[in-house]
């Protein structure tokens, strides 16, 4: 699809009719399943698909030119690959983190009534081990992030964690 085909239908979008849409989301709808099945997440493409209309939405289209070049199509699809990559990133640490939670609970999946002794075990615990473990497993943080954060050595937070973590196991297992 053109500028001069694909700028109108932008147009219409972002002036809240919805008749053109349709043929948007058949041109970049390939583009979209592709990335989401390399990430593997049934919710990717819902995300890649909302972002491509938020995109529409927001996009200031009178930059390019009403001719027969593609540059707006390169443009979203660009845009859609740079989503893509940024979402790769954030499954990739939601899965990691999953994964050290997993291992860390000795199960795959947490229970509410796990939640809510984890929970309570965490309230035990020193105060500084308790907020490394949160902005790890809770929040996602790296430990050098964690380190900056709170004004300590990368080293120090995982001495913290390690701490913190043997000491909620102690915790847990007498419950």
């Amino acid at each position: 699809m053109n500028n001069q085909d694909l700028k109108p239908i932008i147009l219409q979008y972002q002036s809240h009719s919805a008749s053109g849409i349709e043929q948007i989301f058949t041109q970049f709808s390939r583009l979209i399943y592709y990335y989401a099945n390399r990430i593997g997440d049934e919710d990717a493409s819902q995300e890649l698909t909302l972002f491509l209309l938020e995109l529409l939405k927001s996009m200031d289209v009178a930059q390019f030119e009403t001719n027969k070049t593609d540059s707006l199509q390169r443009y979203i699809s660009v845009s859609i690959r740079n989503k893509y990559t940024a979402l790769a990133v954030e499954y990739q640490k939601r899965d990691a983190l999953t994964a050290e939670l997993d291992e860390f609970t000795g199960s795959e999946r947490i229970n509410c009534d796990d939640r809510i002794e984890i929970l309570s075990g965490l309230s035990a615990i020193h105060s500084k081990q308790r907020a490394v473990i949160i902005l790890r497993y809770y929040y996602g943080y790296s430990d050098a992030e964690i380190a900056k954060y709170m004004n300590i050595s990368r080293q120090a937070v995982g001495k913290l964690r390690n701490k913190g973590l043997q000491h909620l196991k102690v915790i847990l297992s007498e419950k």
